[in-house]
């Protein structure tokens, strides 16, 4: 089998381009230059990703605390609240990496929802303010024939469960249905099973809340008692 002068010469000129190439590349290598250059860019670069990422954080923030009814978004003034010392105290100093969440049972115009709120207005981490009346419209409009409900009710259940911080506001208020009830227990179940912290409040007392929610509520109440600090 004859071979061509062109076929000849190809491996030739191939290896003569892959020396210049390696001549080349050492020569950079040993060029403080370009690696003082190669570090500048790569510097620039990861500022320029930090500052991305802050602007997001902050637009991120900015969206979350619009979230907030707006009688929520004011400083709370602990001096205009009717809750004691010792639940104001816990309030002033809980962290999203305290070991417990915090629940606050009582009668209406103590200003527990306010006192929760302020908590989550100091977080610099990812959180959600839900109302359970909200939470029982979600769990019915997930089954919701309209596309756009439905994706957005399942949307708002799946961050309920998986946001670094969850206020599940005024618990007893949801409609007493099968389908809340079961999604209440496994939205508790779920958070608290992954030390994902919860903040609620309720106008029942913990025996009420147990017996509005029948075989279930005893679990309900059992985890809200295991994995928040409870004040009265």
């Amino acid at each position: 089998m004859f071979t061509t002068a062109t076929e000849k010469e190809e491996p030739q000129g191939l290896q003569a381009a892959l020396a210049q190439a390696t001549v080349r590349f050492a020569r950079l290598t040993e060029d403080d230059a370009f690696w003082k250059k190669r570090e500048t860019l790569l510097a620039e670069r990861e500022s320029k990703a930090l500052e991305e990422r802050e602007r997001e954080l902050a637009a991120e923030r900015v969206r979350r605390l619009a979230s907030l009814p707006a009688r929520y978004q004011e400083t709370f003034d602990p001096k205009r609240s009717q809750l004691g010392p010792r639940v104001l105290k816990g309030i002033s100093i809980w962290k999203e990496s305290a070991p417990l969440g915090i629940g606050l049972c009582g009668t209406t115009g103590q200003g527990k929802t306010r006192a929760l709120c302020s908590i989550l207005r100091r977080l610099s981490c990812s959180w959600l303010y839900l109302p359970a009346g909200r939470f029982s419209i979600a769990v019915s409009d997930q089954w919701s024939d309209h596309y756009r409900t439905a994706s957005e009710a399942v949307g708002l259940l799946k961050e309920a469960r998986t946001v670094k911080v969850l206020l599940l506001d005024d618990v007893g208020d949801e409609k007493h249905t099968e389908a809340v009830t079961a999604e209440l227990k496994e939205l508790i179940e779920y958070r608290t099973s992954r030390g994902l912290p919860l903040l609620w409040s309720s106008n029942l007392t913990p025996d009420q809340i147990k017996a509005k929610h029948g075989e279930r509520g005893a679990a309900i109440v059992r985890r809200l008692s295991e994995f928040t600090w409870l004040g009265r």
